[in-house]
């Protein structure tokens, strides 16, 4: 299978739906078949990272179907199926955050404290591209996909060196260990907005084939990720029977 450009392997299923498949399929039957017993030495934290890693892994799998052959087959609905996984894909972040900040309150709590923060980053993108367009008399509309992507890097700057650190202890591992995350955050929507940049001002179809790898670290890396930054150094393994 040739493509003449990167932007139309980029834009293909190929790329956009099932090489995206691959890391979450393993990592899903990874964890039925090794993450999915609760031990009795897991703290709350570890609990809830346990059932979030489950839970976001299938919404990961679903999204790039959703999104792209779904829309093909009901023939609409595009932008709106598109906005929602956006915003799920922000809400996944702040739940991790304030599900390991506070576990007791259980994936409710955790859901109440993050569906605040879910739409800033859209509302303030969206309202920045459009005050830039009534400037200017007009932009690209793919400037709203960069705007978005670089708020994200200084909100997730902002939970890591501040929110995070007042909200954990120094010597509660799980700080280091959002910390690592939300550096991970920074990264993929980092190279998104340089790719982006390539694509508006520079032309280059090559920005096309870096954005590929932001892609890959947010929909397949993203929750083998925080597996293993929360369980890389427990040995995690199949010992014997199952907590109940």
């Amino acid at each position: 299978m040739g493509f003449e450009t990167f932007d139309a392997f980029y834009h293909s299923d190929l790329q956009s739906v099932y090489l995206l498949q691959v890391l979450p399929a393993l990592f899903l039957a990874y964890w039925w078949a090794v993450a999915q017993p609760v031990r009795q030495s897991d703290t709350p934290a570890l609990r809830f990272v346990r059932l979030y890693t489950l839970v976001f892994c299938i919404e990961t799998m679903i999204d790039p179907f959703a999104t792209g052959p779904l829309v093909e087959v009901l023939g609409g609905g595009g932008t709106a199926l598109g906005l929602l996984f956006v915003l799920l894909g922000d809400l996944r972040v702040f739940v991790l955050v304030f599900g390991v900040c506070a576990p007791g309150r259980g994936i409710g709590g955790a859901l109440r404290e993050a569906l605040p923060w879910t739409p800033v980053v859209a509302v303030s993108a969206y309202a920045v591209h459009a005050g830039i367009g009534w400037i200017a008399g007009g932009v690209p509309g793919h400037l709203l996909w960069m705007i978005h992507e670089i708020f994200f890097v200084l909100l997730a700057a902002f939970f890591r060196n501040y929110l995070i650190p007042r909200r954990i202890d120094a010597a509660d591992p799980n700080r280091a260990r959002l910390e690592r995350v939300m550096s991970f955050v920074m990264l993929y929507y980092g190279l998104w907005a340089g790719s982006d940049a390539l694509i508006l001002w520079g032309g280059f179809d090559a920005g096309w084939l870096l954005r590929v790898i932001p892609n890959q670290l947010y929909y397949s890396v993203w929750i083998p990720f925080v597996y293993a930054t929360f369980f890389s150094e427990r040995e995690d393994r199949v010992s014997g029977p199952s907590s109940p």
